[in-house]
């Protein structure tokens, strides 16, 4: 059994695991020869609130 020709490898990580590692991250990937990537738009560190809101 096999994957087909036009499978994508890919990687995929939470706000959490990436946050201050994104570059490393990217280089590892780019080694690896993958293709895809998720990126996460949620979580502390992209949204901010002010004390009180």
């Amino acid at each position: 059994m096999g994957f087909r020709d036009d499978f994508v490898w890919g990687a995929a990580t939470s706000s959490y695991q990436i946050e201050g590692a994104y570059k490393e991250d990217v280089a590892l990937m780019k080694e690896m020869g993958l293709k895809a990537y998720r990126f996460p738009l949620t979580g502390p560190g992209f949204f901010q609130r002010e004390p009180g809101e």
